[in-house]
């Protein structure tokens, strides 16, 4: 109640402040982004790349992909592997009259070096980091998916922030007008018909403010929850987007020339690119299945061996040399891998095709949304104008004694609701343009995680 006894006498003081259409608050291109106009939503886009609990799963799943990595470049790497056995032996001999029951322990130990398998684990190896860039890039679309929700989330709260001002205040004029019949009705100058119908609109207007902070607290937890840190009361949510300062001259196309410049990111398409890459070295290491392999190959046994009249001797055997592994037939296996893996590298040429495609398709397609958002904001700029000079028009006329108090207050809710489709136009627009400039592959807030992930060594290849 005490936030909403402020939010409306703060409406109140806008509503006599507020600045004349053609004087930007915000203005330029850089300053069209959400995070330029509410410096509180730039500080939570940072802090959702640590608290968010989606980018928490996607670092989970770069752990994972960094380990899968180490794990298929350890072919390139000696391998030692050692045995132990201890065995109980029953051994039986014509040159001897009975059995004879002892143990013998056998031990070993293997080094093992691959020298030439066509290449094949060095490709393994190449999977297993394009892997990595591949999470990587995941994460940073991730990133840039996030952002955009909690743009669109935060220029939600502030929209739902006006709307409770406006419900703020029509339901004290609705309370307003009931007093005021209450007292009319005790004089007798209006029906009691008249005064239950006044009551009833105070209920609406009451039930309208109610569900309006029910949906807002809805949203700012529903926030919370995207960004990762709890939405408090010194949070500083606005009621309202000042105005932006697009001239009705200026066209999406003004934008072209900036998405052309060098410097785009777009983890989605070096993510499918990478895809190919991985298809390749798979297809690669597949063609050396039914190949012979070289290896180096040391190392040392011991264990007992039997002799005539003398008993057990333990041996000692150290061994060095070269191996070689040749899977001569394996079932038609090798084949059908390889065929699999062809396929696999065409599909995914075929998938990064249709990716390009449909970005450029989206690119062009938000462009175009963007243009009419400019529209609709430009009129709605017009209108609120229009209703703007109407208010001061009658505030003239209330100083003038020419029109009541209660008509004041009807005027003044007049320019509040078409202040309300103002703040909505501005946000749509905002949220178009941040959309636009996203897809687009230049996303300001993209420079900020590349740069973290530069400081914390894992650049994206």
């Amino acid at each position: 109640m005490v936030r909403l006894i402020i939010a409306t006498l703060s409406l109140l003081v806008l509503v006599g402040s507020i600045r004349v259409y053609g004087e930007p608050m915000v203005g330029g291109e850089a300053e069209l982004l959400p995070e330029s106009v509410f410096p509180r939503l730039d500080a939570a886009l940072r802090q959702s790349l640590d608290y968010s609990f989606r980018m928490v799963e996607e670092s989970f799943r770069q752990e994972e992909a960094r380990g899968e990595a180490e794990a298929r470049a350890s072919g390139l790497y000696p391998s030692v592997s050692g045995n132990f056995r201890y065995l109980a032996r029953l051994e039986e001999r014509d040159d001897r009259e009975r059995r004879r029951r002892d143990t013998q322990p056998q031990a070993g130990l293997m080094v093992r070096q691959p020298l030439y398998h066509w290449g094949a684990l060095r490709a393994e190896s190449r999977v297993g980091r394009i892997r990595q860039a591949i999470a990587e890039h995941n994460r940073a679309e991730a990133y840039r998916l996030l952002a955009l929700e909690i743009r669109g989330q935060f220029l939600d709260l502030v929209v739902r922030a006006k709307e409770l001002e406006v419900a703020a205040y029509e339901h004290e004029l609705a309370e307003q007008e009931l007093r005021r019949g209450e007292r009319l009705l005790e004089r007798e100058e209006i029906a009691q018909e008249e005064v239950r119908e006044l009551r009833l609109n105070a209920e609406e207007h009451q039930l309208r403010k109610e569900r309006r902070e029910a949906e807002y607290r809805l949203a700012e937890r529903d926030f919370s929850r995207v960004v990762g840190v709890e939405v408090t009361e010194d949070t500083g949510i606005p009621a309202g987007v000042p105005y932006l300062g697009v001239e009705a001259s200026d066209e999406p196309s003004r934008f072209r020339e900036l998405i052309r410049k060098d410097g785009r990111y777009l983890p989605r398409m070096d993510a499918a690119r990478k895809r190919v890459d991985e298809a390749e070295s798979r297809r690669d290491a597949e063609r050396s299945r039914v190949r012979p392999q070289l290896n180096l190959v040391a190392g040392v046994t011991q264990d007992q061996v039997a002799v005539f009249d003398r008993g057990d001797i333990d041996r000692t055997v150290g061994f060095a040399g070269l191996e070689v592994t040749w899977n001569l037939f394996d079932g038609y296996e090798a084949r059908g891998r390889r065929a699999a893996a062809n396929a696999r590298r065409r599909m995914e040429e075929q998938r990064r095709n249709r990716e390009e495609r449909e970005w450029a398709a989206e690119v062009e397609r938000l462009e175009s949304t963007l243009g009419f958002l400019q529209r609709e904001l430009n009129l709605a700029e017009d209108r609120l104008v229009l209703e703007r000079e109407r208010l001061e028009r009658d505030e003239r006329a209330l100083e003038a004694g020419r029109i009541s108090s209660r008509e004041m207050s009807l005027a003044r809710i007049e320019y509040m609701q078409r202040e309300l489709a103002a703040t909505e136009r501005r946000a749509e627009y905002l949220m178009g343009f941040a959309e636009f400039l996203s897809e687009a592959g230049f996303d300001p807030v993209m420079d900020y995680y590349r740069e973290r992930a530069r400081r914390r060594g894992k650049d994206v290849e």
